[in-house]
């Protein structure tokens, strides 16, 4: 069975809950007429009261300050940001996999949450609803009716295009000094395992050095060798012609490769980093992508202080794991981009109508 299948079971699951609990707290509820997007203020929490969590971590209602989210409320959400993410629809789908570019194509990655960020962001139109997270559109009416709408739909919308191209999102609902309470999709960048995955493999490479040494000797971490495509080299009695020798020292060159020789200035830093995790390459890539550089393939780069830092998250799963998610909110001009600096405890809720109080760690790099 696919994950959609076990999405649609869950969803049907935490609908009967909150119908179950509407009905035991209020049964003049089933009567109401809820067709009307005015009506959805009958089903908002209404008492002043604050929730605060096990660990006495303060959390403000998604509607307004006021206001706090009871469980049964809290379900009601977390069913109408699922059923809003239907990345499984073949509208959404096809849509998000028209953004990808062919250069792009394959298993899921970075790039291509970029190439998805870019496009939605780009054809936007904002358009405020004092409704917000309680009133989400779904993807596939999104792609339907022009891209329109708040901050609110921008995040559905994103998380479902990367969840229909294999990624992994979420929504994430934060607290900000600035301006309270806050929506914006996270994508997974990976746990502990791709933490400590080092992208170069330092046996290849040695080996590699020690068939062609003589042309290292003048060379010592191949910056010659390995950012271009193709090689025709003589040096030191020793000749190499190779396509592609980056990937002769990549550990997983089909994920790595294409989009390294992107930014061959990039190759650069991760021949001299040779400990770089996979964590932390994609937030490298995204500093190459959108820091500025004018011409990749000649010596002079703009300099990467044009970026502002990439934000990106990591909090402490139940397993005693630890996972990684960058920010893809709609106040950014990137991914990555903090707008707004977030305290550090959020709700967060995924597609299969599943939700979670968080502590996390900012992070920025």
């Amino acid at each position: 069975m696919n994950s959609r299948f076990y999405d649609i079971l869950s969803l049907v699951g935490a609908l009967l809950i909150v119908i179950v609990i509407a009905f035991v707290m209020n049964p003049a509820i089933v009567s109401e007429d809820t067709s009307e997007k005015g009506d959805l203020t009958k089903k908002l929490p209404s008492s002043s009261e604050d929730l605060f969590l096990s660990d006495e971590t303060y959390v403000s209602s998604g509607y307004s300050s006021s206001e706090s989210f009871k469980n049964n409320d809290m379900w009601m959400l977390a069913s109408r940001i699922s059923g809003a993410m239907d990345y499984y629809e073949p509208v959404t789908r096809d849509f998000a996999l028209r953004l990808i570019p062919e250069e792009h194509s394959g298993d899921f990655s970075i790039a291509q949450a970029c190439d998805l960020w870019d496009n939605a962001k780009k054809d936007w139109t904002y358009e405020y609803d004092s409704y917000g997270i309680w009133d989400v559109s779904p993807a596939s009416r999104t792609i339907n009716t022009g891209f329109v709408g708040d901050q609110n739909d921008f995040s559905v919308f994103v998380a479902s295009l990367i969840k229909s191209t294999g990624g992994q999102s979420r929504i994430k609902l934060a607290n900000t000094p600035q301006a309270g309470e806050h929506a914006y999709a996270e994508l997974y960048l990976g746990n502990n395992e791709d933490f400590n995955k080092k992208i170069i493999n330092s046996t290849a490479f040695s080996d590699f050095k020690s068939k062609y040494s003589g042309i290292f000797a003048k060379d010592p971490y191949g910056f010659n060798i390995f950012k271009y495509k193709y090689v025709n080299i003589e040096s030191g009695g020793t000749s190499l012609l190779a396509q592609y020798p980056l990937n002769h020292i990549l550990n997983e060159p089909e994920k790595y490769s294409s989009m390294c020789y992107e930014y061959p200035k990039m190759i650069e830093y991760i021949l001299i980093n040779q400990d770089m995790n996979e964590i932390d390459f994609q937030i490298m890539y995204l500093k190459f992508r959108y820091g500025g550089y004018t011409n990749p393939y000649v010596s002079e780069y703009s300099d990467v202080s044009t970026l502002r830092d990439i934000s990106y998250s990591s909090e402490l799963e139940k397993n005693n794991d630890k996972s990684f998610w960058l920010k893809l909110d709609w106040f950014g001009s990137y991914p990555g981009d903090s707008y707004y600096n977030d305290l550090n405890y959020a709700t967060v809720f995924y597609s299969d109508s599943s939700w979670n109080n968080i502590r996390f760690s900012s992070l920025s790099g």
